[in-house]
């Protein structure tokens, strides 16, 4: 007996996927979608507008809808977009959204290694034909050697710096152009180091050169990754309440939907354009041109929507 109330609850969740599925046909979407954009909405911290969230073909779709049955359709859409918000996976779908923003920076994954691979056969294409030019190994030796002694003193100036009065940001580009520089400096370290390979085994030498060039490329290319997931993250802190962006969202709704005049003229500008006869109503927030066209019964069933959640967060 006990089993009972679990078997309900897994055929009323059932239902209600199926309900879901099937009503947001009408909208012209469909639950992946529908999910994915609700999550994208709830990332932001202030409403964009309807259109953040509706493809053509749902425009079309709801365009459709017999005026008659607008506010039922929009009372029907707004609870869908509640409950699944307020639903127990949102939480864990909506972080993972936001975490897929971050760049892989595993240097032992299949992503990563391709990419070393095609950095390797580009590179080792590249030294076969340059090896085979008259002079032109042994400039590649005088540069390599410039850059080693230019970096090597380039990173002394930069660690010989007085950074007691810097800014944060400051700090963080010397670091990275240190980070550059070491990277410069062991590459060319690396290359010089191989010069003898040139004479007694070219071939060797060809495939130990571009490793040298593929090893710094995806190093590289890791630093700057893993820079940029700083800020990322510093970003995905900044939206991980997404109650709260939602709130504001609902607020700023309410707020720019309270006095829309669905009665207001519309005239045809000499350039084709449609334009509102009041010039007060020209620079009104985007919301509020969006309700207009939107309509009445459905504005006012989605700042119902918007109210009712509201007093729930």
């Amino acid at each position: 007996m006990k089993k009972l109330p679990l078997f309900c609850l897994l055929l009323i969740g059932i239902a209600s996927f199926c309900f879901m599925a099937d009503d947001l046909t009408r909208f012209g979407t469909n639950q992946d979608e529908f999910k994915e954009r609700i999550i994208q909405l709830a990332a932001n911290q202030e409403f964009p507008g309807f259109k953040f969230y509706y493809s053509q073909q749902m425009k079309k779709a709801c365009m459709a809808i017999p005026v008659a049955e607008q506010a039922s359709a929009a009372r029907s859409i707004g609870k869908m977009v509640k409950a699944f918000v307020m639903g127990t996976n949102f939480k864990a779908d909506y972080e993972k959204s936001l975490m897929s923003q971050l760049r892989n920076v595993d240097r032992n994954s299949p992503e990563i290694k391709e990419k070393y691979e095609d950095s390797y056969r580009s590179n080792l294409e590249s030294a076969e034909s340059l090896i085979k030019i008259p002079g032109m190994s042994e400039q590649i030796f005088q540069i390599q050697q410039s850059s080693l002694d230019n970096f090597q003193k380039g990173l002394q100036d930069i660690e010989n710096k007085d950074v007691t009065n810097a800014s944060l940001d400051d700090i963080q580009q010397l670091n990275s152009l240190k980070n550059l520089y070491k990277r410069q400096i062991a590459l060319a370290q690396n290359i010089l180091k191989i010069k003898p390979l040139l004479k007694s085994n070219p071939a060797e030498f060809t495939k130990q050169y571009a490793k040298a060039l593929a090893d710094s490329e995806i190093q590289s290319n890791l630093e700057q990754d893993k820079e940029e997931n700083t800020r990322i993250m510093a970003e995905i802190q900044a939206k991980k309440n997404y109650k709260a962006n939602i709130k504001a969202q609902l607020q700023q709704f309410l707020d720019e939907s309270v006095d829309v005049d669905f009665n207001a003229k519309i005239i045809k500008q000499s350039n084709g354009f449609e334009e509102f006869e009041n010039e007060t109503y020209r620079d009104k927030p985007r919301v509020w041109k969006q309700c207009f066209r939107i309509g009445k019964p459905a504005t006012m069933a989605f700042r119902e929507i918007a109210q009712e959640w509201l007093r729930e967060l």
